[in-house]
């Protein structure tokens, strides 16, 4: 049959899982299994890793190809970040087959196909957010981070710091929230590296 379109495998339904996975809790797209499970392997594409008409660069065909051109196409389609959010693990069976495994971690940020379409994924699909459920996603979002901030923050207000053997708070002076805090023991208190 016709030569493979590797950037149209890549770029679309793989990409769209993995900015559905980073925007819920993370997960992971398997590559060379069937929709059965069994393994069919990515042995068969690393030949056609160069057939791109879009994508400038050229790859061996090698593991380390695979894995620049896989890189590549989610810097290109998802952004920096998004890569940043990914690791890839390659696999062989016994009888050779060799498998791909992206592992994606949840993003503090959305993640958006080709910078304007958003997917989540729900359950066990990729889920295509438009119109007030982007508006929706992205406030709870905001939200989480929100919340974030705010333990972290609750943190630094109170400190337990060990005073012969027993603990103490100290209060953070409003101007020095946020910033880092250096605990001195007082002169009568050894540290137990001094025994």
């Amino acid at each position: 049959s016709g030569e493979r379109n590797i950037d149209s495998q890549l770029g679309s339904e793989i990409m769209q899982q993995l900015a559905a996975f980073m925007n819920a809790k993370g997960g992971t797209v398997c590559l060379g299994y069937r929709d059965d499970g069994s393994v069919c392997g990515i042995n068969s594409d690393i030949p056609y890793l160069n057939s791109s008409t879009v994508d400038e660069y050229s790859y061996e065909q090698t593991l380390d190809g695979i894995e620049l051109k896989i890189r590549n196409t989610i810097e290109k389609k998802l952004g920096g970040f998004a890569l940043s959010q990914v690791s890839i693990q390659f696999r062989k069976n016994e009888s050779g087959l060799l498998v791909c495994r992206l592992i994606a971690q949840p993003s503090p940020k959305p993640i958006f196909l080709n910078k304007t379409i958003l997917y989540k994924r729900t359950g066990n699909r990729c889920l295509h957010l438009t119109g007030d459920d982007i508006t929706y996603f992205i406030l709870e979002h905001l939200a989480q981070i929100m919340q974030n901030a705010q333990r972290a923050f609750a943190k630094t207000t109170e400190h337990p710091v060990p005073e012969n053997g027993g603990d103490a708070t100290i209060e953070v002076k409003p101007e020095d929230k946020g910033k880092e805090i250096t605990y001195v023991l007082p002169p009568n208190t050894k540290d137990e590296n001094d025994k």
